[in-house]
C-alpha cells in the first residue's frame, strides 16, 4: 500500500522540487489515528516514527534503529536512511534555491526554523497532498469523552488546574494545550479516538482566571461529562481555536507546539515549556497502586500464556495466533479495556526487527527449534501495561543463552540502581548495555521511556537513552527497562519490565521499584554468567520461572 507516483505527479504539477511527509499528524503524538495515517498512504511503511522526503524522480524514508529492516522491507522504492542523519542528508542533497513543501501544522518550529537555515523557498501546503490525494481516506474518529474517576486519577480537576496555574507565566492570560494526553490528564477524561491510547483528539486553553476552552470534534457531551468538568469547562469547534489565539492579549505557548501554532500566536505569546508534562509523569500514591494492580492482573495473563505456548505442538503455532491468545488471555480479567500497542510477535528472524508487526503476509510458523519474542501491553483503568518476554521453543543454543543472560545482566545493573537525585536516564543508559559491550555487542534503540496512567504507553518528559536528555529521574515517574540484542536474520532477545522511581532509604537518592510480575526464562539464562548479587536479587523478585 503505497501511493509514490501520485505525490511525485503533484510535485511536478505544482512546481515543487521535495516534499515532507512525516508520520506525525496535527496533534505531534507518536500514534496516529487510521485518517491520518499520511506516512503509511505515501509509503507503505507503519512504523510509528518516521519522516519521508519525496522528491520529483526519487524518494528517501528516514527512520531509527528500531524500524530499519521494517523500512526496507515495507517501503521498497524508498531509499532508507537514519532519522539521526536526516539534517545531514539535507545539508549534502538539498540545493538552498529548492522549493520545499509541507505543512506547517504537521512539524514543530525546530524542525522548521532547522529546515529554513538551509532552505530559501519553503511552501506551507494546506492541506498537505496527501489530504488531497487520498481519495479514499478514513473519516475521523468521533468516540465518546468520558470522565476519569479520582479513585483512579488520585487528583480533582481543580487541584490540577490550580497547580497548572500556579506554574504558568506571569504575564501570560492562558496556556496553551496542544497536546491531547496533556488535556485527558488535567480534566481526567478520556476518551477511544485512538486505537491503543484512551484520549479524545482535542486542545485547550487554560486561563489564569477562571475558565477552561476545549476545543475538537466533540459531538457527543453527555450530563456525566458536564457534571464531572463543571461549568468553568466549555466546548468549542476545533475551527473556532485559531481565532481565539490570534484575539487573545497573551498566551504561553510550549516549544514543541506545531510551526503553524506557533506563528499564529507568534506577536502575542510567551514561548515557555507547559508544566503539564512534568506533572504528568509525576504518578501519585494513588497512580502508582493502581499501576501495582494493573501489573498483577498483566502478570497472571501473561503466566497464562507461557503455560499455553508450551502446552502446544509448536508447528501449530504462528506469530499472530499467538499474540491474539495473549490479547484473549488479558482481556479474560474485567478490568483490561484492550491493548496499550500492537503487540510486537516475531518468532526465530522476525523477532530481531525491533518493532516488527506481524501481518498475515508476514506471519510466520513456529518451529521445533528457535526462539520467540513478544512484547505487548494492556490498558486498565488503573494503568498502563508494557512487558517483552522471550522463550526458547525447544532447546536454545548456548549463543542463545549468552546473549539472553547478557542481556539479563544489563537489564538487572539497571534496576538495581541506587542514583543521587538530579540523575537523568542518559547517565543511566550505559548500565545497560555495560555487559553487552564487554563482548562487542549493542542495540540500536534506547533503553527505557515513560509510561502514562490508563494514556499513552509512551510518555515523557524522561527516559532511558544513549541521547541527551535534561528531564531527571524523579520519584513516581514509571519508565520501562528493556535492554535487546538482535541477531539479523536469526533471532532477537528483549527483556522489559515496567519500574517506578522511590525514594530510597539512603537521603538525597532514588532507587527503581518493579512493577512487572512475569518471571524470566530459565531455559534461557546460563547461570555460570551471573554474579551472586544478580543471583540474589533474582531470588529475592521470584524472578526465574
Amino acid at each position: 500500500m503505497f501511493n509514490l507516483k501520485e505525490i511525485q505527479t503533484y510535485i511536478n504539477q505544482n512546481k515543487l522540487d521535495w516534499v515532507v511527509v512525516p508520520r506525525e499528524d496535527e496533534f505531534l503524538g507518536e500514534y496516529v489515528p487510521a485518517y491520518n495515517e499520511r506516512l503509511l498512504w505515501a509509503s507503505g511503511f507503519s512504523g510509528s516514527a518516521g519522516l519521508a522526503i519525496i522528491g520529483q524522480t526519487c524518494a528517501h524514508l528516514f527512520v531509527d534503529g528500531r524500524y530499519t529492516l521494517q523500512a526496507a522491507d515495507e517501503a521498497k522504492e524508498f531509499q532508507i536512511h537514519s532519522l539521526y542523519e536526516v539534517w545531514d542528508w539535507i545539508k549534502t542533497t538539498l540545493e538552498p534555491s529548492n522549493t520545499v513543501g509541507l505543512n506547517l501544522r504537521l512539524h514543530t518550529q525546530s524542525f522548521v526554523t532547522k529546515l529554513k537555515q538551509h532552505i530559501q523557498n519553503i511552501r506551507h501546503l494546506d492541506p498537505h497532498p496527501v489530504d488531497q490525494l487520498w481519495t479514499d481516506r478514513p473519516l475521523r474518529p468521533k468516540s465518546v469523552t468520558v470522565p476519569h474517576d479520582i479513585k483512579y486519577s488520585g487528583e480533582s480537576i481543580d487541584s490540577k488546574l490550580s497547580r497548572v496555574r500556579s506554574e504558568m507565566a506571569s504575564k501570560a492570560e492562558a496556556l496553551y494545550v496542544h497536546d491531547p494526553h496533556d488535556v485527558a490528564w488535567v480534566l481526567n477524561i478520556r476518551g477511544q479516538d485512538l486505537p491503543y491510547t484512551p484520549i479524545t483528539l482535542s486542545r485547550a486553553l487554560i486561563w489564569k482566571h477562571g475558565a477552561v476552552s476545549v476545543f475538537g470534534d466533540h459531538t457527543q457531551i453527555s450530563d456525566d461529562l458536564r457534571n464531572h468538568l463543571g461549568k468553568n469547562v466549555q466546548f468549542y469547534l476545533e475551527s473556532e481555536l485559531e481565532q481565539v489565539l490570534l484575539k487573545s492579549a497573551c498566551i504561553q505557548i510550549d516549544p514543541t507546539a506545531s510551526a503553524y501554532d506557533l506563528d499564529v500566536v507568534a506577536e502575542n505569546n510567551v514561548v515557555q515549556s507547559s508544566p503539564i508534562s512534568l506533572m504528568k509523569s509525576i504518578k501519585n500514591s494513588v497512580e502508582i497502586e493502581g499501576m501495582r494492580k494493573a501489573h498483577q492482573w498483566d502478570g497472571e495473563a501473561l503466566r497464562k500464556f507461557r503455560e499455553w505456548v508450551f502446552l502446544q505442538d509448536p508447528t501449530t503455532l504462528d506469530e499472530i495466533k499467538a499474540s491474539d491468545q495473549l490479547e484473549m488471555f488479558r482481556r479474560e480479567s474485567p478490568e483490561c479495556k484492550g491493548l496499550s500497542f500492537a503487540s510486537i510477535s516475531g518468532f526465530g528472524s522476525n523477532g530481531a526487527i525491533v518493532h516488527y508487526h506481524s501481518t498475515e503476509h508476514t506471519t510466520r510458523q513456529f518451529e521445533l527449534q528457535g526462539v520467540y519474542l513478544i512484547d505487548s501491553g494492556g490498558q486498565y483503568l488503573e494503568g498502563t501495561t508494557d512487558i517483552t518476554r522471550v522463550f526458547a521453543i525447544g532447546t536454545p543454543t548456548a549463543e542463545q543463552r549468552k546473549a539472553y543472560t547478557l542481556v539479563l545482566k544489563g537489564h538487572l545493573r539497571l534496576a538495581m540502581a541506587v542514583f543521587p537525585k538530579g540523575t537523568t536516564g542518559h547517565q543511566l543508559d550505559a548500565l545497560a548495555r555495560y555487559d553487552l559491550w564487554q563482548y562487542g555487542l549493542n542495540y540500536e534503540h534506547g533503553t527505557g521511556h515513560g509510561v502514562g496512567s490508563y494514556l499513552s504507553v509512551h510518555e515523557g518528559p524522561h527516559g532511558i537513552s544513549p541521547r541527551m536528555n535534561a528531564s531527571p529521574l524523579q520519584s513516581g515517574m514509571v519508565v520501562s527497562n528493556e535492554p535487546g540484542y538482535y541477531k539479523a536474520g536469526e533471532y532477537g532477545i528483549r527483556i522489559e519490565n515496567l519500574m517506578v522511581v522511590q525514594e530510597s532509604e539512603h537521603e538525597g537518592y532514588l532507587y527503581f521499584e518493579t512493577l512487572t510480575q512475569v518471571p524470566y526464562e530459565d531455559s534461557l539464562i546460563d547461570v555460570a554468567l551471573l554474579t551472586d548479587v544478580e543471583l540474589n536479587y533474582l531470588n529475592l523478585q521470584g524472578g526465574k520461572s
